[in-house]
């Protein structure tokens, strides 16, 4: 069984500067930090207050399973002043989605498609609450699924791109590489040894 160690999607870091050890951030490092600065700042987002104690406002992959759990319990549909305040997060996480994809040219295709995919139905599940097709519960309920099956994508996308990188790589019985990978003119790609991959981005003069 392979150990990965990934940079894929984004990597949500809490209190970036615009330097990361001492160095000047690289353009996906940038990003990530848009990225997360978005979702995050949606947390206290005065506008949305009225909402924050019936939904987890920021992306389904960083909010609290627990406390998520807690909001399948509601049995209410939002009500016409909660709609408008759902209508404006939305509008808020679209912006915050589009910087997340600006991303997708420092992962892999495979991610990228997993991506997508999860992203698009995460934003039609906020869509239905704006409509008031769900209550409350529903759509906590709905997206706690809607993360599960992001995170079979991703598992999925990332083997398949580990058996792919394994068979461009020749190994001793040690794990250690006898032979370079392909030349490539993306800036990201595997590195490692055999059963520890990373996927990293680097500038061409790296």
């Amino acid at each position: 069984m392979f150990k990965v160690g990934l940079l894929f999607g984004f990597v949500f870091l809490s209190g970036c500067a615009s330097t990361l050890g001492g160095q000047t951030a690289k353009p996906w490092d940038l990003l990530s930090e848009q990225a997360a600065q978005c979702f995050y700042g949606l947390e206290k987002d005065a506008e949305l207050a009225t909402i924050a104690n019936k939904v987890m406002l920021i992306h389904s992959l960083e909010y609290a399973k627990e406390t998520n759990q807690e909001f399948t319990k509601i049995r209410e549909l939002p009500n016409p002043e909660e709609l408008k305040v759902i209508q404006k997060w939305a509008a808020k996480l679209e912006v915050c989605y589009k910087i997340r994809a600006a991303h997708h040219a420092y992962e892999s295709p495979r991610v990228v498609m997993a991506s997508i995919e999860s992203d698009a139905e995460q934003q039609l599940l906020v869509t239905e609450l704006y409509k008031g097709k769900l209550s409350f519960g529903q759509f906590a309920i709905k997206r706690n699924q809607l993360n599960s099956l992001r995170s079979s994508l991703f598992l999925h996308a990332v083997t398949a791109d580990i058996k792919e990188f394994e068979a461009s790589q020749l190994y001793r019985p040690d794990g250690s590489k006898t032979a370079p990978p392909p030349s490539s003119n993306s800036p990201c790609g595997y590195v490692g040894s055999k059963g520890n991959y990373r996927w990293v981005c680097r500038e061409k003069n790296d």
